[in-house]
């Protein structure tokens, strides 16, 4: 259960990461923020030459820049890349020329001339190129959408307790309770060290007086 938890609080951290990006482009665009060396100059730089790009997570969770006129499409499926592909390169043209006939063209063309950060992807309805920025929605893969384990201890009382006293670093230790049931018992100090020992021995036990 408690390597369940750490996986629902790595995901977490990973969406918290993700959520971040979009206000922390805006902060450097507006200039509040300088960016950091890594991902954060890396990404302003290619904004600020118009250059499309799609923040995401590697396999250890680090913020990575995807620069899609070097091909960087890892999440796009066999049949959709060499749509994506061409349309970088299509896209390269109007950005030298400001010829833009279609409407993503013009958008991304826009988007370019503002210093804002975007990136091109495929419309799941219609098959057509998009063209969207780094938003939390955007960039958030939707194996990331959801907790790994959303019903830890949900089935269990005791196991519900134990959870949450994990998820806030509290120690505790399982007990049997006057019903014969497991119970949860906080590390307070007044039950520790006494279960199973006569009362007279455990008052008399210096730990437990200290603790007390």
């Amino acid at each position: 259960m408690a390597q369940k938890i750490q996986s629902n609080q790595q995901n977490q951290n990973w969406l918290d990461t993700l959520a971040s990006i979009e206000p922390g482009l805006q902060e450097i665009r507006d200039g509040y923020v300088v960016p950091a060396q890594g991902w954060q100059t890396e990404a302003a730089d290619l904004a600020a030459t118009g250059v499309p790009f799609k923040i995401g997570l590697d396999a250890k969770g680090n913020v990575i820049v995807e620069n899609q006129f070097q091909g960087s499409f890892p999440d796009a499926n066999e049949t959709d890349l060499p749509t994506l592909q061409a349309a970088a390169t299509q896209l390269q043209t109007a950005l030298q020329t400001g010829i833009t006939p279609l409407a993503w063209e013009a958008q991304a063309y826009t988007y370019a001339q503002q210093g804002q950060d975007y990136f091109l992807s495929i419309d799941d309805t219609t098959g057509q190129i998009v063209v969207d920025t780094n938003s939390a929605a955007n960039i958030t893969p939707s194996f990331l959408q959801s907790a790994p384990y959303p019903d830890i201890g949900a089935n269990t009382p005791w196991l519900q307790q134990a959870a949450e006293l994990i998820q806030s670093g509290t120690g505790f230790y399982l007990d049997i309770g006057n019903n014969g049931q497991l119970v949860v018992r906080l590390n307070d100090g007044h039950g520790i060290n006494t279960w199973n020992q006569p009362k007279r021995q455990a008052a008399q036990n210096p730990v437990v007086n200290l603790l007390v």
